[in-house]
């Protein structure tokens, strides 16, 4: 799917537009002088869309003037967006929870309410709009190609770990039996995860932008090529998202405080993350902590300290964030025998 680029501007807009979007249709609705003047429900498809925008809603909305914001519901988004970006439109494409959270306590749901609601959100909080730009054509087929990297991964593991367990557990026969059954599609599984895995080297070695940041990732102690491309994808290439402490809020590794008038809780991470960035960047942890170096040094600092091994590993895994947020801003590479004051950090 296309990427956000956060982007903001001081520009007032007269119309809000909220949609609620769905594999078969789309609702619209138009918040205007401080109530819903407009509903209307079409298929999600580009011709439809593209006609309803041009000869219909143009003549509810001044175009120029109006701000079209709905959620990011992952490829359902992409027609529309098309045609939006086209037109040269402002699109807030906000996180479901986002919106959600913002409503307080309410009852009940539907399409209508739910795009009525949308639009009254993209009025309430226009002062912190972040404007949706496309992402350039070659990340955008970066993330399809990790994407279904990601999934022919879990498909062969789908497989082979029934099988594996199978050999142990099963009678001799019926284990030979799912073994010639799936060891061929075992194969062809291997040989197209290499193939993808080739087309995303080809796309970031064509990208002189993306080759530089693969390239400063990786560099990062611990840091694979999976990870690396994943990092640049959740990113933007670093520009949707620019700040490491974002980041490490994204990914489930910053801690947040607890704390009620006098109670002190402890500081825990958030649920509300990408787990699958989190384990990713757990991968690059145990595998810095196998070799001799910084991270190893602190790491066996603090649990002779008697701090717990988790907390001492989600602190490493901010300093890896931190370290790639740092090699991007500085352009250079990370030096693996840099005397760093990595306890002081």
């Amino acid at each position: 799917m296309l990427n956000s680029k956060v982007r903001k501007n001081g520009k007032k807009y007269l119309y809000f537009v909220g949609i609620d979007i769905s594999k078969e249709h789309l609702d619209f609705a138009i918040y205007h002088n401080g109530e819903i003047q407009y509903h209307k429900r079409i298929a999600n498809q580009e011709e439809v869309i593209t006609t309803f925008l041009l000869e219909e809603l143009s003549q509810q909305v001044v175009l120029g003037q109006t701000l079209f914001c709905m959620e990011n519901t992952g490829i359902y988004t992409n027609i529309l967006l098309r045609v939006l970006v086209a037109q040269n439109c402002a699109i807030w494409l906000e996180h479901a929870m986002q919106i959600k959270q913002s409503m307080g306590l309410v009852r009940g749901k539907d399409d209508k309410i739910d795009t009525h609601r949308i639009a009254e959100y993209a009025h309430r909080f226009q002062d912190k709009v972040r404007l949706y730009a496309p992402s350039k054509q070659s990340l955008q087929k970066l993330k399809a190609l990790q994407t279904l990297r990601n999934r022919l991964v879990k498909v062969q593991k789908q497989l082979k770990t029934p099988l594996k367990e199978s050999k142990s557990f099963e009678d001799e026969d019926i284990f030979n039996l799912l073994d010639q059954n799936t060891k061929h599609l075992l194969e062809v599984l291997k040989v197209q995860i290499r193939d993808v895995e080739k087309q995303i080297k080809n796309i970031i070695d064509q990208d002189e932008v993306l080759k530089k940041i693969y390239d400063l990732t990786t560099s990062v102690r611990g840091v694979v090529p999976v990870t690396g491309i994943a990092v640049i994808v959740a990113t933007g290439c670093f520009e949707k998202i620019s700040c490491p402490k974002k980041f490490a809020c994204y990914a489930g590794v910053a801690p947040f405080e607890s704390s009620s008038g006098k109670f002190k809780g402890k500081a825990k991470v958030s649920h509300i993350a990408n787990k699958k960035m989190k384990a990713l960047l757990q991968n690059c942890v145990t595998s810095s902590l196998r070799y001799q170096g910084e991270f190893r040094s602190y790491f066996d600092k603090k649990i002779a300290q008697g701090k717990p091994s988790r907390v001492v590993m989600n602190a490493i895994r901010n300093k890896i964030i931190q370290r790639f947020f740092a090699c991007v801003k500085s352009g250079e590479k990370y030096e693996k025998n840099y005397q760093f004051n990595l306890q002081s950090s």
